[in-house]
């Protein structure tokens, strides 16, 4: 990998690169508060299709093309053992006999002095290691405890302008710094390094967050700060690590960082055992002129080339033929990595997802588990977590409702009942005529039943009078998303026939009192 060599960079952008050109910039219209484009820069198929094929003419691509079990890396089959070392001492050093025995004065014999050395080598190459695992894991439990702590952190809503505070209090923790802390003393790199990696981590996490959840609901946000209501479900969701490849990633690269360091410790360690045992050994039996001694042993690796060959066998990435071809730019076009679809409405979202469904079940059904399609429904993880805050709004709305109609059941009752006894004369004049029981208390379910019909009226008009003026502030509001508030005629009438039935359910009890009254005692009242 010469991506960090700048002098090689320069040359390939000054002799071999391509010319682009910029065919069009995207902005959103004005007033327009999201987008569905993330910035960036975004490439045409052409040029993806040009860069392919011209990756297939390489000697490397066809190389690998040709021999699609071998590692053309390595050279070695792809299901080798890997992430050892095989170098020899051969490899590393060159030793100069002539000057290896004038520095001892003797003879020196050759065989032998090889073969000492080549059991401190083989101490060395078995500290070798690109296994990252380990460490990778610990790097991600590290993440995994911090994340309550910048849950806790966070409020009901947060926006951009906070996620810059609340990450800092969150890496400079007390739990953060015992973190850091068992990790540099196991791992050398000083603590700070953990603390970018975590750093850079939660910001990206939050304002992933913080995008995602306005592409739903934007209403917090406004024109200059984008806000976002914490729901611990969604998030959870941006932080699997399973399947958030960008985040086990940056873990695999700290981790190289860590076993990279422990490994120079540990060679440089050994190397220097292995130097004080050829001076222990020799240096009483010889007279030795260190000088001479000193350059007799060449080593056959720049420090430069040797960090950069021990960087490439850090990758812990599985070595097989498709990941070969796409490091080196090329890709069967037949055979995509994945597919992405977007509908235009949730109806045919919907279906889409109960035909792979009943796909992924036929293909289980019949024992063909490596056919069975894996998706992921980012809008559906969405949805789900805006449909529970709003399923949770509307059940305090309803129960706030409840109260009201209850209450005002209660003051319909007691209104009636003062009408009866401020009528009680008059009802045994009527009970006196000839009006029986059922006449009086079908008088005042009368009276009850015209009152919430007039009162059903009186709300409904109301509600029609204001909607033009709530759908004037939404669209003030709001902009160009299309929402408005409306009352359909059928839940009018069925509003108009429930304040009917909740006014004779609040006069039934008055009425049958009424009815009930002494027609001598009614008469004698005043």
């Amino acid at each position: 990998d010469m991506s960090t060599d700048k002098e090689y960079v320069k040359d390939v952008f000054n002799n071999k690169s391509i010319d682009l050109k910029i065919v069009g910039v995207l902005s959103p219209k004005e007033g327009v508060t999201t987008m569905a484009l993330q910035p960036g820069i975004s490439y045409t198929n052409d040029l993806i299709k040009f860069i392919i094929n011209e990756s297939s003419k390489t000697g490397l691509v066809k190389k690998q093309l040709a021999k699609p079990t071998i590692d053309v890396f390595s050279n070695k089959p792809f299901d080798q053992e890997e992430n050892k070392f095989n170098f020899g001492f051969e490899d590393f050093v060159t030793v100069d006999n002539d000057a290896l025995s004038k520095a001892f004065n003797v003879k020196i014999d050759q065989k032998e002095m090889e073969k000492e050395m080549a059991n401190y080598m083989a101490d060395i190459n078995s500290s070798i290691t690109a296994d990252t695992t380990e460490p990778s894991k610990e790097l991600a439990d590290g993440f995994n405890k911090l994340l309550p702590v910048l849950i806790s952190n966070l409020g009901e809503i947060i926006s951009e302008k906070d996620v810059d505070e609340i990450v800092n209090k969150t890496v400079t923790s007390d739990i953060a710094k015992g973190i850091y802390s068992g990790f540099t003393k196991k791992y050398i790199l000083p603590e700070e390094t953990y603390k970018l990696t975590y750093q850079g981590l939660f910001k990206t996490m939050l304002e992933k967050y913080i995008e995602a959840y306005n592409k739903v609901d934007p209403s917090l946000s406004t024109e200059d700060e984008k806000k976002a209501r914490v729901d611990i479900s969604m998030m959870n969701n941006l932080t699997s690590m399973e399947n958030d490849l960008p985040l086990s990633l940056v873990f695999q690269k700290t981790a190289s960082l860590m076993v990279e360091a422990n490994m120079r410790k540990e060679v440089l360690t050994k190397v220097g055992m292995m130097t004080q045992f050829l001076t222990s050994k020799f240096s009483n039996a010889f007279s030795i002129d260190p000088s001479k001694f000193a350059s007799a042993f060449k080593l056959n690796f720049s420090e430069d080339e040797l960090a950069r060959v021990v960087s490439a066998m850090m990758s812990k990435e599985k070595k097989t033929l498709r990941n070969n071809l796409i490091k080196l730019g090329y890709q069967d076009l037949d055979a995509p990595g994945f597919i992405s679809f977007y509908f235009n409405s949730f109806e045919g979202k919907d279906n889409f997802l109960k035909f792979i469904e009943d796909y992924n079940k036929e293909m289980e059904d019949a024992g063909y588990e490596d056919k069975v399609i894996r998706y992921s429904d980012t809008t559906g993880i969405l949805m789900k977590s805006v449909k529970t805050i709003v399923d949770a709004v509307s059940y305090v709305l309803i129960a706030f409702v409840s109260i009201s109609l209850v209450v005002s059941s209660i003051m319909i009752g007691i209104i009636t009942y003062i009408s009866v006894y401020e009528r009680t004369k008059e009802i045994g004049i009527l009970r006196a005529i000839g009006a029986s029981k059922r006449n009086i208390a079908s008088i005042f379910n009368a009276e009850t039943f015209i009152v919430g019909f007039l009162s059903g009226l009186f709300g409904i008009g109301i509600s029609y009078s204001f909607i033009p003026i709530i759908n004037a502030v939404l669209k003030h509001y709001t902009g160009n998303i299309k929402i408005s508030a409306a009352l359909p005629i059928d839940s009018a009438i069925k509003l108009i026939i429930l304040s009917i039935i909740l006014t004779l359910i609040g006069g039934l009890i008055p009425a049958r009192a009424a009815s009930k009254k002494d027609p001598v005692e009614a008469l004698r009242s005043e």
